[in-house]
């Protein structure tokens, strides 16, 4: 049995510690995979970890497997995921139906994709708002990937 095909998992580290992790799936190498993200612990999920985390662990996935994009299938229930897309700046290209083995039922939800294009565009933008004083200093934390590939 196939489990996810799970081929690559990002830690995510916040000021050091492992809080979450960043899991592709579906991986056709040299063109695209999906994107999984979960944070363990529900404190963590309102800060804004999302924001940079999915970023950064996209730019290395896309790099280090050459991969033209990133799909996201977000269950639809997960308000705070869909969220992250929204704020990136992430196109819903409609919806889809998520399946994993780690799931009781397959669930609805919202199809997003990231290419390499708006990659860099999002990029530029967080650098905007690291040099606006008023965004910045809601974000007093460093957050670092672990990769590993199995």
């Amino acid at each position: 049995r196939n489990d996810g095909d799970v081929k690559t998992v990002a830690v995510i580290l916040y000021n050091g510690t492992a809080v979450g992790v960043h899991t592709l799936t579906d991986l056709i190498e040299n063109e695209s995979a999906v994107f999984h993200a979960h944070l363990w612990d529900e404190k963590y999920r309102t800060i804004g970890i999302g924001f940079y985390s999915y970023i950064k662990a996209a730019e290395f996935f896309m790099n280090k497997l050459r991969l033209n994009k990133i799909i996201f299938k977000t269950p639809k229930i997960n308000i705070g995921a869909n969220r992250v897309k929204e704020k990136l700046e992430i196109p819903c290209l409609g919806e889809t139906v998520f399946e994993s083995p780690v799931l009781i039922a397959p669930m609805q939800a919202n199809l997003y994709e990231l290419d390499r294009e708006l990659l860099l565009k999002i990029k530029s933008r967080m650098c905007e708002l690291k040099n606006n004083p008023s965004w910045s200093s809601r974000f007093k934390f460093s957050i670092t990937l672990s990769v590993s590939f199995t």
